[in-house]
């Protein structure tokens, strides 16, 4: 097998929890992939992705910073792999409660990419800012996720769904989402 299958083959067994088969697979992709290639880069992606679902969070947030500093120089700061690495690194920083670090990355984040993975970064960076309890900061975000998603998806605004309404929600949700993982 070729490294992209390893690599296709290690996402599989992260989506299905079977952290040990995508080590494996990992390595596997690492040993065959060229020096510098986007499949090496790649299969420390999933590395960085399988250190975070084993909650091993400073492991990754190494990983994290090393991929993306290569995917950055490969692919750009802007393409979708690279916007995903710095998006793990602000959930890991958020579950070590290394809140400035994650809020840095999540703007990032936004900053570097668009759409509905954004839209994502924005509820986690409003989860984060909550739990700090900067709370002004949280609402400018929340309305700016909010015209984000008009924009994206073209909804016409509604009275009643404002930034607060979005606050409250992810506020709520920041307990459950990043206090339990």
């Amino acid at each position: 097998m070729d490294p992209d299958a390893f690599n296709c083959a290690s996402a599989a067994a992260l989506m299905d929890g079977e952290y040990a088969s995508a080590k494996e697979c990992i390595d596997k992709a690492r040993d065959r992939a060229a020096e510098g290639s986007t499949d090496l880069l790649y299969a420390e992606g999933n590395e960085a992705m399988r250190l975070f679902l084993l909650e091993e969070y400073d492991a990754a947030v190494r990983q994290c910073e090393s991929v993306q500093r290569q995917m950055t120089t490969a692919l750009g700061k802007n393409h979708i792999d690279t916007v995903n690495i710095q998006y793990c690194k602000g959930l890991c920083h958020a579950r070590l409660e290394q809140y400035d670090d994650a809020v840095d990355a999540f703007n990032a984040t936004i900053h570097n990419f668009t759409g509905a993975h954004c839209h994502q970064a924005y509820v986690d960076l409003v989860a984060t800012l909550s739990l700090q309890r900067r709370y002004e900061e949280a609402c400018r975000h929340a309305e700016a996720s909010y015209t984000a998603c008009l924009a994206e998806y073209g909804y016409e605004r509604s009275e009643t769904f404002e930034a607060v309404d979005i606050l409250v929600r992810v506020h709520c949700m920041a307990a459950e989402v990043l206090k339990l993982y």
